[in-house]
């Protein structure tokens, strides 16, 4: 009987030895995103962020103010229903901007300059046939607007019209915007795509 006792006494003792918990053991110094905020109060610890997020890198008009951006991709494109005697005619118009030296230049306090030019080559079609296309380069001479962010909705406002975020870190912003309106009886559709790098 005693050789039971001892035996489950031994059972116990190891039983517990293995269920104590290795919390123990972490570093509380350690930060392995490397943002200067340690993983125990880092909420984001394996992405780099800043200290006044809690080791996040939020979308705020402070992040995103931190330096300029340059634009790497902006194309549009506009589709025009128009109803002729029941039949629905469709323009399309495209735009593709290239040969960047766009600079945006976001401020903390809600304005934006506009900096640079750019070529925009457009195509328009109606019915699926091109009948107007070209380019033309776009000159931006220190033009100033409006912007706010918003990190929980993931959005921009840009010059009065609500950017969704499809993309933002440290060194990169991806923005898209669509909206539809009617005008003269025609509808539109709008979409438009911006990609900015620091």
């Amino acid at each position: 009987m005693k050789f039971l006792k001892n035996i489950f006494a031994l059972f116990l003792i190891v039983s517990l030895a293995s269920c104590s918990s290795d919390d123990d053991s972490i570093d509380p110094l350690l930060d392995t995103d490397g943002d200067g905020v340690v993983d125990i109060d880092d909420l984001c610890p394996n992405t780099p962020g800043t200290e006044i997020d809690q080791g996040c890198y939020l979308f705020t008009n402070i992040n995103v103010s931190t330096s300029p951006y340059n634009v790497t991709l902006l194309n549009s494109t506009t589709i025009q229903t128009t109803n002729v005697n029941g039949l629905d005619i469709i323009t399309e118009t495209t735009t593709i901007g290239d040969t960047f030296q766009l600079i945006f230049t976001f401020s903390e306090n809600g304005t934006v300059v506009l900096d640079g030019e750019y070529r925009n080559s457009f195509v328009i079609t109606v019915a699926e046939q091109i009948i107007d296309e070209g380019s033309e380069i776009i000159v931006i001479d220190n033009e100033t607007t409006n912007y706010s962010t918003n990190d929980s909705t993931m959005t921009m406002v840009l010059a009065g019209d609500v950017y969704n975020v499809t993309f933002f870190n440290e060194n990169e912003i991806k923005l898209t915007l669509e909206t539809s309106y009617t005008e003269n009886g025609d509808e539109f559709v709008y979409t438009e795509e911006i990609n900015m790098i620091r």
